[in-house]
């Protein structure tokens, strides 16, 4: 059995951002279930691209069982053959949808789409926190509406992203003690700069460093109702904004953008001010082991930054 090999940490992001954080095989935007890295030929030490698949949990489980030779329980499985294909098929089609051509809209014409889009854009934002937890599907729906616009404005020319990021602070705010508003919120947020894969393939311009600058100021609001008032013992927010800060932040390393490293530290060194501040929770020794669980996932991602500044500087 060869020996494990760690995922480089850029190698993995590239891997993730190619897929748009989704499975391959059921592409479908889960922010409930996590995704998963998978090993096509099952040789954990082989970390190139062509042979690394994000799927979710369901699927690299059949992954996994593809592996094996034979018939096994019920039969199900996917073999490597086929997970090439679905990696191939999905990652071809995200592609496209980053470079695809602009259309040529005359200057008229673009104000009013931009209105009715910003219409749009409120209708859904209201629709999201209107809708009750259970209502799951539906909230699904609004987000992932909303995160065709961002693919809409590389295709039209048309400045969305701006009113789409607007209206995720406006969510931000509103979304305290909601995790289930708030975990998709994230993803959002992060599916602006889905179109960022470095630099040889997309040139950084003007409007995404604006924007990533604003980003950070809605996941610190998230990044303190994750550290202040979420109970969840595996402080699952926070560490969300957390990776997704670091995330954007390696990004950010690869277009020399200091200025996001210089910001992104800030606000996280706000929000574990803000983590000694949980509350309620009964047991004061539970509460205690709460407050030291998040403080240290802040500070791990600060120091991870750190590197990426000091590796940033150096070029």
């Amino acid at each position: 059995m060869p020996t494990r090999v760690k995922i480089p940490h850029k190698t993995e992001v590239k891997v993730l951002v190619k897929n748009k954080h989704i499975c391959c095989v059921c592409r479908e935007l889960r922010s409930s279930q996590e995704v998963q890295i998978h090993h096509i030929n099952g040789n954990p030490s082989n970390n190139i691209q062509d042979n690394l698949a994000v799927l979710c949990v369901y699927h690299h489980n059949l992954a996994n069982i593809g592996l094996k030779k034979g018939e096994i329980g019920s039969g199900k499985k996917i073999t490597p053959d086929e997970v090439k294909k679905y990696k191939s098929d999905w990652e071809r089609r995200v592609e496209s949808e980053i470079n695809v051509k602009r259309k040529i809209i005359p200057s008229y014409r673009r104000k009013q789409l931009e209105v009715l889009y910003e219409f749009e854009i409120s209708k859904r934002k209201n629709e999201i926190l209107a809708l009750l937890q259970k209502e799951e599907q539906a909230r699904k729906d609004n987000y992932e509406f909303l995160q065709q616009l961002v693919v809409e404005e590389f295709v039209s020319g048309l400045r969305l992203r701006p009113v789409l990021l607007k209206a995720f602070s406006d969510i931000a705010f509103q979304s305290i003690g909601q995790s289930y508003i708030a975990l998709p919120l994230v993803d959002a947020i992060r599916g602006l700069f889905l179109h960022l894969i470095g630099p040889p393939d997309v040139k950084i311009n003007s409007e995404d460093k604006k924007l990533l600058l604003q980003s950070l100021d809605q996941l610190q609001t998230l990044g303190m109702y994750g550290a202040e008032f979420s109970e969840d013992s595996r402080s699952k927010l926070l560490r969300k904004v957390c990776d997704t800060v670091y995330e954007l932040a390696e990004i950010c390393s690869w277009y020399h953008f200091s200025d996001f490293l210089t910001k992104s530290r800030k606000v996280l060194n706000s929000i574990k001010k803000d983590c000694p501040k949980l509350e309620p929770v009964q047991k004061r020794k539970y509460k205690e082991k709460l407050i030291k669980g998040r403080v240290k996932i802040v500070e791990d991602t600060i120091k991870f930054i750190e590197k990426l500044k000091r590796s940033s500087s150096r070029f």
